[in-house]
């Protein structure tokens, strides 16, 4: 008797926490085990950058100065990419990088019903030492990590790149020490409220990253009761390499 397949629910989530918390790495093993699309506003925002226009000017601008983007130009990003998921049948959405302050929080809960707001924690100094040791392959777009990170009792080994990779590595203009330390200012001012907001509503989940993806990962589904998820997902098809993003 034939299984019969599986019938794909809407499930919105929105990923929290500091820059280089984890959010990319884990928003994209959670997309594939959920089928649903991983949006990442750093992403939009970094392709937006990459053509030539009057926002992507203005947007390099900020960007430089480790501020965050202004509204509207995030909910024009934003909003064409959830047109194009729509446009392809996409159902539900795990949202990367937004809401970031409480505005955008209440516009989007006008637009889209969020289940589950994932707040991801970690120590500032292990933050700081991930992003300053993140390069990136000009070529495949892969991220990895030239940083052995070790504060306290935690320990976050490096991930290098493949031969192929190597000589292709590159350093995100907003991994300067002083930028990141502006993002992390700006976060605990503007983006931490969204917490609260998200509490409140009591959608809010903390998970700590205590470790490296593959410690992290089954804590992460023992938090969000995907156990069985993953289990069912793995019954069907063999388990994913775990991905060399982290930060």
């Amino acid at each position: 008797m034939e299984e019969e397949p599986r019938k794909q629910r809407e499930l919105n989530l929105v990923l929290l926490g500091r820059p280089g918390a984890g959010k990319g790495t884990f928003g994209i093993k959670l997309a594939a085990l959920l089928d649903v699309p991983h949006i990442s506003t750093g992403d939009l925002i970094r392709e937006e950058m990459k053509k030539v226009s009057s926002m992507s000017r203005r947007i390099a601008e900020v960007v430089s100065k480790g501020k965050l983007l202004g509204d509207e130009e995030v909910f024009e990003l934003l909003h064409s990419r959830l047109q194009a998921g729509a446009a392809r049948g996409d159902k539900g959405f795990i949202l990367d990088g937004f809401p970031r302050t409480v505005n955008q929080a209440i516009v989007l809960d006008k637009i889209a019903d969020v289940h589950v707001a994932v707040n991801f924690a970690q120590e500032r100094e292990v933050l700081i030492q991930k992003c300053l040791g993140r390069r990136v392959c000009g070529e495949c777009g892969r991220v990895f990590s030239m940083a052995d990170v070790s504060v306290g009792d935690l320990r976050m080994p490096a991930i290098p790149p493949p031969i192929q990779c190597l000589d292709k590595m590159v350093t995100r203009k907003d991994d300067s020490e002083q930028s990141i330390q502006k993002r992390l200012q700006v976060y605990d001012e503007e983006s931490k409220p969204v917490e609260d907001f998200y509490r409140k509503q009591g959608k809010l989940v903390n998970f700590d990253v205590r470790g490296g993806v593959s410690e992290s990962w089954p804590k992460l589904l023992q938090a969000l009761n995907l156990v069985e998820e993953q289990q069912r997902s793995s019954a069907r098809t063999p388990p994913p390499a775990i991905p060399t993003v982290w930060c």
